[in-house]
């Protein structure tokens, strides 16, 4: 797993945002030659919030740099973004405009957070799970709810 963040591609940052870029470009590399089981990013911001093609904003990556690094994550074989910065919980897919094979997308998870919601979501955390066939679940829990579930003894599930 690796984290990303693209705020280096900040103009106010040109030096950060070169040794970003290698380092990136170098670990996508990596990726590429060696066979891992499941490969997941984390990173603060979203590349974006509802469709690939909105403009750029606070809460999203900036569209001159969008569509280049979600192509080296998908080519680099990453299928799972986990992020934050929303605080409220976002689920989309992407696959390249000209793949012809849409059946193994990169999922973007954006999760709220525990506390200053923008959405209907209670605070909250996000469990993933990585199955040692490499396979990934992942469940938004309410800390009301978790703290009850461990207070009763029991264990967070995750859906199928």
């Amino acid at each position: 797993s690796s984290g990303i963040n693209a705020e280096y591609g900040d103009s106010k940052c040109k030096v950060l945002g070169a040794n970003f870029r290698a380092w990136l470009d170098a670990e996508l590399t990596r990726l590429t030659t060696e066979t891992t089981s499941v490969s997941i990013v984390f990173q603060h911001i979203p590349y974006f919030k509802d469709k690939p093609d909105e403009p750029g904003d606070y809460f999203n990556i900036p569209e001159d740099v969008r569509e280049d690094l979600l192509d080296q994550l998908y080519s680099a074989g990453v299928r799972y973004v986990f992020t934050g910065h929303l605080h409220k919980n976002v689920i989309r897919t992407w696959c390249p405009p000209n793949a012809s094979d849409k059946s193994s997308p990169l999922h973007l998870i954006s999760t709220s957070s525990v506390g200053v919601q923008l959405g209907s979501d209670q605070p909250g955390l996000r469990l993933v799970q990585v199955s040692a066939n490499g396979s990934v679940a992942h469940a938004y829990w309410p800390l009301d709810e978790l703290e009850a579930l461990l207070a009763s003894g029991g264990q967070p599930t995750f859906p199928n």
